[in-house]
């Protein structure tokens, strides 16, 4: 108690010593506020660090220095299959194990960029096995930052990219369908959108151009105006209709 009647923490160290044939004890009384303030203030910003995270859509880990899991929020378990008190207490090598092996490599490049970057982010696409099994195409974002001990740990958030990938390949899939297709005709054959735009050719039409030197000219370009009219106008019937149309 400070003469002011306020309170303040202390930390008082005791020592026994003889005085001559008599024990006696030292007592050594340190004046801790600021310590304890500095504690505080981390402990309070970490607490709203973790509620922050927690209500996040994205799943996260938080990685201690060494390797261990200490925190991870809900979000993880819908995208791992896990519970998070399943994961916690894990470390980082366990994490790489349920990586798609063709990919650790390129995860562990990642997490060292990570670890070297001074704060900036880093960002990997791989696999990640998921408890049923199947296997998950994940993004990664990795970042460090100061645990309480002022060790340098890694935030890492995740995204589920499964249905984006897919997406991406049933186009490409289509895309190579329809060219395959277009390949197989024989007669002048051009793709155009809405608007009459030459977005793929396949001949030069009778133009004497190479097709690819089309490709971004307007298909009535080389038309009389009679004819282009006409053409423009069953290229809007058939955007309409999806339907063939014939002039």
């Amino acid at each position: 108690q400070r003469r002011d009647a306020s309170l303040f923490p202390v930390e008082i160290g005791l020592a026994k010593v003889l005085i001559g044939k008599e024990p006696m004890a030292v007592a050594s009384v340190r004046d801790v506020t600021q310590r304890e303030r500095a504690v505080a203030e981390r402990e309070s910003s970490e607490a709203k660090f973790q509620a922050l995270i927690n209500h996040s859509a994205d799943p996260t880990f938080i990685i201690r220095a060494d390797g261990a899991i200490t925190y991870v929020n809900p979000a993880v378990e819908s995208l791992t299959g896990y519970l998070a008190q399943e994961i916690v207490g894990q470390t980082l090598d366990d994490l790489i194990a349920q990586v798609h092996r063709e990919d650790q490599a390129r995860v562990r490049a990642c997490l060292e960029a990570a670890r070297n970057g001074a704060g900036r982010r880093s960002a990997v696409v791989y696999r990640r096995r998921h408890r049923d099994g199947d296997f998950r195409h994940i993004k990664a974002e990795m970042s460090t930052f100061d645990d309480l001990d002022q060790m340098q740990g890694l935030i890492i958030n995740l995204h589920d990219i499964t249905d984006e990938i897919a997406i991406k390949i049933e186009l490409q899939d289509r895309n190579e369908e329809m060219n395959a297709v277009l390949e197989s005709f024989q007669d002048q054959l051009y793709r155009v959108t809405g608007d009459g735009l030459v977005t793929a050719c396949l001949s030069d039409g009778g133009v004497g151009k190479a097709p690819h030197r089309l490709v971004g000219l307007h298909v009535t370009d080389s038309m009389p105006a009679e004819l282009a009219a006409r053409f423009m106008g069953s290229i809007k019937i058939a955007s309409a209709t999806r339907q063939p149309q014939r002039i």
